[in-house]
């Protein structure tokens, strides 16, 4: 009897020691299977941040991209207003030199008028002095016609003589 509650107690023993081997096991496979799942958690956990990272750096590459269009764009803009404000001081710097040269044109102009104008003035007035007698001799020359006779008078007077 006693060596079967020896065999008993052996087997117990040896059944305990599987049993809390088995347990032993189990909880090691249990630990892996955690740390497995933990290490795929933590991997997935990257790799979404790092999903996201990537993300937010797209969305920030893209205002930067955004941003230097629209300055590009500014620019661009910029550029134009200055090249109309160019051209339209080159288009009244042209007007102006345009004035300028039809200004000194029509006075050239009115100079030649005038000296045209000064001539004939200096002919007509140099054409009526020889026309008009000098006052003196504008004189002499009525004293001279009242002297002498008038003729219709002159052939009565002869008439009436005559008679």
């Amino acid at each position: 009897a006693a060596a079967g509650e020896q065999a008993a107690a052996a087997e117990q023993e040896a059944n305990a020691q599987a049993a809390a081997k088995a347990s032993e096991q189990a909880e090691e496979i249990e630990e892996a299977r955690l740390r497995e799942e933990t290490e795929m958690m933590a991997v997935a956990v990257s790799e979404a941040a790092q999903a996201r990272l990537a993300q937010v750096a797209a969305e920030e590459a893209a205002e930067v991209e955004i941003e230097a269009a629209e300055a590009a764009v500014e620019a661009e803009a910029a550029a134009e207003v200055q090249a109309q404000e160019r051209k339209a001081a080159a288009i009244q710097e042209e007007q102006v030199i345009r004035a300028r040269a039809t200004a000194a044109q029509e006075a050239m102009e009115a100079r030649e008028l005038a000296q045209v104008a000064q001539q004939a003035l200096t002919e007509e007035m140099q054409a009526v002095s020889q026309r008009v007698e000098p006052p003196s001799k504008r004189a002499s020359s009525a004293a001279t016609q009242l002297q002498a006779p008038i003729p219709e008078v002159q052939a009565e007077s002869e008439t009436q003589v005559a008679q």
